[in-house]
């Protein structure tokens, strides 16, 4: 089911298995994460990135470490909505500039 979400919501499956970790682990490093989903620390580090930029992450400092928390599950419909809204509109302007 939120990995249905996810992938309407444009995430690849490595994006889609770091958030689905992220909510199970709460707040965590990287290098945590990276070890738990058996990715290099540099690959985990660059998707969470995408994800913070995207609002599927949260990243905050604590005791100098980088901590990432996945957003609640309960906003990725309102995320869906705005997806599509953003698609509606693109293809409008699209249409008229056509």
């Amino acid at each position: 089911m939120i990995t249905d979400i996810l992938k309407n919501l444009g995430l690849d499956k490595k994006e889609s298995e770091l958030y689905a970790m992220l909510l199970q682990l709460g707040p965590t490093r990287a290098s945590t994460l990276a070890y738990r989903v058996k990715l290099p620390r540099t690959t985990t580090q660059n998707i969470l990135t995408r994800l913070e930029k995207e609002d599927f992450v949260t990243k905050s400092i604590e005791k100098n470490v980088f901590l990432f928390a996945a957003v609640h599950p309960n906003s990725l419909p309102q995320m869906m909505e705005m997806k599509k809204r953003e698609a509606v509109s693109n293809y409008n302007v699209f249409i008229e500039e056509a």
